[in-house]
């Protein structure tokens, strides 16, 4: 069975995940996100909402029509009843709001593709499985209300998984 899910990537709501380390210097398996995000990325969830409304506006005024036909979905108060999606296969889309860059384009909604949510080892793991962008990474629960995604880009037919920090556009 399906599931429909979508993933929202803003100039500063996509961030990248990994390990925390432990006191004792080894790693853990973080289950805050703050563990894990470093400080410029700490700073962009922080400062989500406000980074939200100028993405949506400037993608209005690259396509009003794309962004009106979004619905709700881009409202940046509305939420769901659960933080986490429960694990499975589901069919997902990315919605691009906003741009640093002009020759990137304001606003993009891809079409669906297959993404699964799993357990990893008492984590939430999250993964595109198809297409040649492919966000994985992990949701934390921040709330009753949001989840937070730290993940990493695979491009093209890479097969590994970029750690944590070495490339700050994925």
């Amino acid at each position: 069975m399906t599931r429909g899910m979508l993933l929202l990537a803003g100039s500063a709501l996509f961030v990248g995940g990994g390990m925390a380390a432990a006191k004792s210097g080894g790693p853990v398996r973080a289950t805050d996100w703050r563990q894990v995000a470093t400080m410029a990325d700490r700073d962009r969830v922080r400062n989500w909402r406000d980074t939200w409304l100028a993405a949506v506006a400037a993608a209005r005024s690259v396509d009003a029509r794309g962004v009106a036909a979004e619905g709700v979905l881009l409202e940046p108060d509305r939420a769901l009843d659960q933080a986490i999606p429960p694990f499975g296969d589901y069919r997902c889309r990315t919605v691009k709001l906003g741009t640093k860059n002009a020759a990137v384009r304001g606003f993009t909604a891809y079409p669906a593709f297959d993404c699964r949510v799993e357990d990893d080892k008492g984590r939430v793991a999250f993964a595109k499985t198809s297409g040649s962008q492919r966000p994985v990474g992990y949701i934390y629960k921040d709330g009753e209300a949001r989840g937070v995604f730290l993940g990493t880009l695979t491009l093209g037919e890479e097969s590994g998984v970029l750690k944590y920090g070495r490339d700050v556009n994925r």
